[in-house]
């Protein structure tokens, strides 16, 4: 499609990589809640209140809330104006959102 630029990234509504490392927690090694539950690196202690504080952190619940769940991963790219809606219509059959 004679795509000028693109970039695919991994997001999350939290900063920081992802934790990589096995946490258990009976040894008492791991940052809090967020880290432990969710996969998500705290990078704050504030970050790590407001982490815990999530509906996800409970275990009782996505922390959806009727959003995209599950799709964590952002296409960009920038197209000639010309083929514009036809890039669109191809992310949308390919099963992305728009």
């Amino acid at each position: 499609m004679r795509v000028a630029d693109m970039q695919i990234d991994r997001i999350s509504r939290y900063v920081g990589d992802p934790v990589d490392e096995t946490m258990n927690p009976l040894t008492g090694n791991f940052t809090g809640l967020g880290g432990l539950v969710m996969d998500a690196e705290e990078t704050s202690p504030s970050a790590g209140i407001l982490m815990a504080a999530d509906p996800s952190a409970s275990g009782m619940s996505d922390g959806g809330q009727g959003g995209p769940t599950g799709r964590d991963i952002l296409l960009t790219a920038v197209v000639d104006e010309k083929i514009h809606q036809q890039a669109l219509r191809l992310v949308q059959e390919s099963g992305g959102l728009v």
